[in-house]
C-alpha cells in the first residue's frame, strides 16, 4: 500500500502575468509580481524566496528545500526543450506527463530531499493498481529517476537522493501483481491476405512494401522520390524522420526487386511529394463509390502523407470487415446507458485483440522471414535480420526475428 505521506504547507502556485510578462503568486487573493521574465532563473529565484519566508524558512540554512511538485514543473519545462525532433515536441512530453501523475497524487507537497527509495516504490504500487503493465511501470519509473537526476545535476537535491533511486530494481515477469501484455508476434500470411479488399490501393502497398524491406511503419508512410536513392538494381531510402536519430544513427533502408516494383507505380515528378498519398485514395473512392456529379459527403482536408494513426486505423477497420466483427460491437449505440456501453467496448476490445492485428507486425513478419530464409541457406539468418532492421546489436533483431518450431519438430522426428 502506498506510504501514507504528512502534507506540508501548500505553497503559492508559479503563474503568468501576460500582459506584463513576468511571473506572478497570489497571497491572500492579492497578486504578487516577481521580479524577472517569466520562466527565468531571475524569476525563479524571486518564486523560492517568497515561498520560503511564506512557510517561515527565511533563517533556515538548508538549501534543498524544494518540494517533488516544484521539482517536476521545472523538470518539464526543461523537457518541453529537450524532447524535440524537428521543431515539435516528442511523445516523450506526455510520457513523462503520465509517468508524474501517480508521484503527484502521492508526494507532491514532500521535500523532493526525503523523496527515497521506499517512496518510489509507492508510487510503483499505485501504478500497478491502477493497472498499467510491467513494462510501462518500469518506463514510467526510469522516467522519474530521470526527473530526479536532471534536478541534482541542477543543484535542486543532493546527490543521495538522485542515486538513492537507483538501487530500486526494476519490476520482473512473473514476480510482481503487475500484468503483461503479449509480446508482438508477426501475422500471418492468410490474415495480410483477408485484408486486400477492404483497404485502399495506397494502403496495400504499404503493406507489401513493409514485408519486402523490414522498414518501420512510420517510414513507410512518410516515403518521397527525394530520399530514395536510385542505382541500378541497389536502391536504398534514407528516411527524413526515424526513431534513432536522436542517437546520431544514419538509417538506410535496402529496397529489393519486389519492393522496386511496387514503388515505381508511386513515383511522382514532384521529388519532395510523399509517394502515399491519403487524398489520392480518398478521391480513388469518391469515383468509384459516387456517380459522376454526385457530391461526397464532407469531410476535412486529409493530410498529404498517411500519419501512423491513420495507417492503423485503415488497417484495423479493414480488419473488422474482413473478419466480421458484429455491428452492435463496431457501432455501439450511444442511446445505451453507461454500464452497457462499458460492457460493450470490452468486448469490442477483446474481439479486436483476437482477430485484428496492426503495421508493427509486418516488421516482425518481415524479419522472421529473412532469418527462415538464410537459416535454411546455412548462413547467419539473426545477423542479416539484423542488417535489414538496421538494428547495431543482433540481440534487440532477435525479438523481432523469432525462431520457428518447425525445425525443432524436424529434429524431434529423426532423434525419436
Amino acid at each position: 500500500m502506498p506510504t501514507v505521506k504528512t502534507k506540508a504547507a501548500r505553497k503559492p502556485k508559479y503563474g503568468h502575468h501576460a500582459p506584463s510578462g513576468r511571473g506572478c503568486i497570489y497571497v491572500n487573493r492579492k497578486i504578487v509580481y516577481l521580479q524577472g521574465a517569466y520562466n527565468s532563473a531571475e524569476s525563479w529565484a524571486d518564486y523560492d524566496k517568497r515561498c520560503r519566508e511564506l512557510a517561515g524558512l527565511r533563517d533556515t540554512p538548508d538549501v534543498f528545500h524544494l518540494a517533488v511538485d516544484h521539482i517536476v514543473e521545472k523538470f518539464m519545462a526543461h523537457a518541453r526543450v529537450y524532447y524535440r525532433k524537428h521543431g515539435k515536441e516528442t511523445s516523450e512530453v506526455n510520457c513523462h506527463q503520465q509517468a508524474f501523475r501517480p508521484l503527484l497524487q502521492l508526494y507532491a507537497d514532500l521535500r523532493a530531499r526525503d523523496f527515497g527509495p521506499q517512496e518510489l516504490k509507492a508510487v510503483r504500487e499505485l501504478m500497478i493498481e491502477w493497472g498499467l503493465v510491467r513494462k510501462s511501470i518500469n518506463r514510467h519509473v526510469g522516467r522519474i529517476r530521470r526527473a530526479f537526476e536532471w534536478a541534482y545535476e541542477e543543484g535542486m537535491i543532493p546527490v543521495e537522493t538522485a542515486t538513492g533511486l537507483q538501487l530500486v530494481k526494476a519490476l520482473k515477469p512473473g514476480r510482481t501483481l503487475a500484468k503483461d501484455n503479449p509480446k508482438v508476434v508477426g501475422v500471418s500470411q492468410e490474415a495480410i491476405d483477408a485484408v486486400k479488399p477492404f483497404v485502399t490501393r495506397q494502403v496495400w502497398a504499404m503493406i507489401q512494401v513493409q514485408l519486402h524491406s523490414a522498414m518501420r511503419p512510420g517510414e513507410v508512410c512518410r516515403m518521397r522520390r527525394c530520399d530514395i536513392k536510385m542505382v541500378g538494381k541497389k536502391w536504398e531510402y534514407t528516411p527524413p524522420v526515424h526513431k534513432t536519430e536522436h542517437h546520431d544513427v544514419i538509417r538506410v533502408v535496402a529496397l529489393g526487386a519486389k519492393a522496386q516494383a511496387i514503388i515505381r507505380e508511386y513515383l511522382k515528378p514532384d521529388l519532395t511529394a510523399p509517394l502515399f498519398d491519403p487524398r489520392e485514395a480518398r478521391a480513388e473512392f469518391v469515383a468509384k463509390k459516387y456517380r459522376k456529379g454526385a457530391k461526397a459527403s464532407r469531410r476535412k482536408t486529409a493530410p498529404d502523407h498517411y500519419t501512423l494513426a491513420g495507417y492503423e486505423c485503415s488497417i484495423r477497420r479493414a480488419c473488422e470487415k474482413a473478419f466480421g466483427m458484429p455491428d452492435h460491437l463496431r457501432k455501439i449505440d450511444p442511446k445505451l446507458d453507461r454500464v452497457q456501453q462499458a460492457d460493450l467496448k470490452q468486448q469490442a476490445q477483446a474481439w479486436r485483440k483476437m482477430y485484428c492485428w496492426h503495421p508493427h507486425q509486418l516488421r516482425h513478419t518481415a524479419a522472421t522471414r529473412i532469418r527462415e530464409k538464410f537459416d535454411a541457406m546455412g548462413l547467419d539468418g539473426l545477423a542479416m535480420a539484423a542488417a535489414a532492421m538496421g538494428h547495431q546489436q543482433e540481440t534487440t533483431a532477435e525479438t523481432y526475428a523469432r525462431r520457428q518450431t518447425a525445425k525443432a519438430h524436424l529434429a524431434m522426428e529423426h532423434a525419436g
